[in-house]
């Protein structure tokens, strides 16, 4: 473990939103759109053992456009009981038309976590368009539906945790072993079944690796080229500043 970095959070804030408009995703932070963010809490408490409150504070999400279709949906589907209610909601409920990543109070208000969650989330976003690129909104339907369903798969596109631990060990000087351990006990919150488990432990076991030989583990991934974005900005990443924007 070495010393943790000071983070800028200003600026680790600007590289967040300057990330997400790039790869043309809508940032919300905890001050957006409460309805929106009310709405996709309820379904993520809803599909995992965190309680709503966990939900509010600590996990930020992905929303593919094709989600964002089925919440107005579900808001037609309302107005079958309740037109009045259906039309409340619709009218509450803004259209973005494309994706948003949605960032929790607790990584908004840190910058070293801020970073690790624009990294995750985006690698997530790519996932979702390599799946779309073949067949359009039936391919994003699939991805989600194989997310959802299926444990082993649903790890796999959790892979995308290998940012949040890059995150830990650059910003925070957390030791690989210690990052891993602590995605590990993160992956709980997804149901996994043993093969899951393994798995992961398999994934995080080489970031790990990579990282202690101070390797980046993936080369332009999305972690590195927010990481790199902050350190041209003028962020400091410590020793890792060479390699990093190299």
């Amino acid at each position: 473990m070495s010393a943790p970095i000071i983070v800028n959070l200003d600026l680790a804030r600007d590289v967040a939103r300057a990330a997400c408009e790039s790869a043309g995703i809508t940032l919300v932070t905890p001050d957006d759109h409460p309805v929106v963010r009310r709405v996709v809490q309820l379904s993520v408490a809803a599909a995992s053992p965190l309680t709503y409150a966990e939900v509010q504070q600590r996990v930020s999400t992905y929303v593919p456009e094709v989600v964002e279709g089925i919440l107005a949906l579900g808001v037609d589907l309302i107005g079958l009981g309740s037109p009045v209610a259906s039309k409340a909601i619709g009218e509450a409920l803004p259209r973005f038309d494309r994706p948003l990543i949605l960032v929790s109070p607790s990584a908004w208000d840190d910058g070293a976590t801020l970073l690790g969650v624009i990294g995750h989330e985006i690698g997530h976003h790519n996932d979702q368009r390599h799946a779309a690129r073949s067949l359009g909104a039936l391919g994003s339907v699939l991805h989600g539906a194989a997310y959802l369903g299926h444990p082993v798969l649903r790890v796999h596109f959790e892979r995308c945790y290998s940012a949040d631990m890059t995150a830990a060990v650059i910003l925070r000087g957390v030791a690989p072993k210690d990052a891993a351990a602590g995605v590990m006990r993160s992956i709980e919150g997804y149901s996994p079944n043993a093969e899951a488990r393994k798995l992961m432990e398999m994934t995080v076991g080489s970031v790990a690796a990579s990282l202690e030989a101070g390797e980046l583990p993936g080369e332009r991934s999305p972690i590195h080229d927010v990481l790199r974005s902050y350190a041209l900005a003028g962020g400091d990443l410590g020793p890792w500043t060479a390699r990093v924007t190299a």
